[in-house]
């Protein structure tokens, strides 16, 4: 499955409300350079799964690899309990930043992807895999450099940009603008449609007119607004909306899920392991089992209880009633509870016989009755 920048960029919209603010506990190897973040968020303990292309919240229990990359565990050491201050896309590009008080985890989400650590001034800490550039070394101790790019921003993008580099060109519009600007092709083709412009129209073809709405709608495109936010699934491509012009789009219910689901597959698929690791991962298996067992038997017993209790004060409603009626009325007339304590408790005890209660004690200035209640 592929996702553009723009779908990273409503991607990130999903995961930021539970990602900000919250701490990580575990920092785990999946695969071979996948990995995940057990946080602790508002919501509870939750698993962020980071992938060669992508980022998600997992519903599912995807088990650790018993010898993890040494990167994966210098990165717990420097993140343990450390609060994930913000959540951010780079420039529009495939490239995300997790920002700590003390460090920045930079996600690369291009080629087969990579992570990066650094501390506040972007000196390297440690990467995921070591890269040598042109322009960039990803080592421990350079300073992390963003990669160039020669594509521009589709948020930055203007009219007199766009006019300068159509008429440069003798290509088709189509094929400049998207060698020109961090656009996705098939999100560019849903412009061309809904402009009605031709995707082969050549570049010095085109009328000011026209450009002036290309740019129009490629702001409009990559503007993200959580209200148009409605996934589908074309092909092997995960979209953050329709596309006009697309047959055949799979609604997902979100970006997220669509992302669980597609890698739940992937790391489900049968894999060569030592008869040692088959054996460990049985054991884990009937050991979570048997844990589900007994707290769905625990769980059994609680709701047999509180039904129990639930039928015990219906069975006393009436009863109950006229305990706070006569409470009520004496805290008007300002009687001492020890008094009141014993006449309602005396007219109890005969009162209803198949339900014995009693009043353990009085707060008047709280407002608050103790009862005990059991079946004789």
């Amino acid at each position: 499955m592929q996702i553009s920048n723009l779908t990273l960029a409503y991607l990130l919209e999903e995961i930021k409300p539970i990602a900000v603010g919250a701490f990580v506990n575990k920092v785990q190897e999946i695969e071979k350079g996948v990995f995940k973040l057990k946080l602790h968020t508002k919501d509870g303990s939750k698993d962020l799964v980071v992938t060669d292309f992508a980022l998600f919240f997992t519903m599912h229990s995807f088990p650790a690899k018993l010898n993890p990359n040494t990167f994966f565990i210098k990165l717990k050491d420097f993140l343990l309990n450390k609060k994930i201050i913000s959540l951010s896309q780079y420039e529009f590009d495939r490239i995300v930043v997790m920002e700590f008080s003390d460090y920045f985890l930079v996600l690369e989400f291009f080629n087969n992807g990579n992570a990066i650590l650094t501390d506040k001034n972007f000196t390297i800490l440690q990467v995921l895999r070591k890269e040598f550039e042109k322009d960039r070394a990803l080592a421990r101790g350079q300073k992390y450099v963003f990669p160039s790019s020669a594509h521009q921003n589709p948020l930055n993008v203007s009219f007199d940009f766009l006019i300068s580099v159509l008429q440069k060109s003798s290509s088709t519009a189509f094929l400049q603008i998207v060698s020109s600007l961090s656009v996705s092709p098939l999100v560019l083709e849903g412009i061309f449609f809904e402009l009605e412009i031709g995707k082969k129209s050549s570049s010095n073809g085109l009328t000011f007119g026209q450009v002036q709405k290309i740019t129009e709608k490629i702001k409009e495109f990559y503007t993200v607004k959580k209200s148009m936010l409605s996934p589908v699934v074309f092909k092997e491509e995960l979209l953050p909306f329709p596309l006009n012009f697309l047959a055949e789009q799979k609604p997902a219910v979100s970006l997220q899920k669509a992302l669980d689901s597609y890698y739940l597959a992937v790391f489900q698929k049968p894999v060569q392991g030592s008869l040692k690791e088959k054996e460990i991962g049985l054991k884990r298996l009937k050991y979570s089992l048997e844990e589900q067992k007994k707290a769905l038997e625990l769980l059994e017993k609680q709701v047999q209880e509180e039904r129990k209790t639930a039928e015990l004060i219906y069975g006393a409603f009436d009863v109950l009633k006229d305990i706070l009626l006569a409470v009520n009325a004496a805290f008007a007339k300002q009687i001492k509870k020890e008094e009141v304590m014993y006449k309602v408790n005396s007219f109890l005890s005969v009162k209803n016989p198949s339900v014995k209660i009693k009043i353990l004690d009085l707060d008047f200035s709280k407002k608050e009755i103790i009862l005990d209640i059991k079946n004789e």
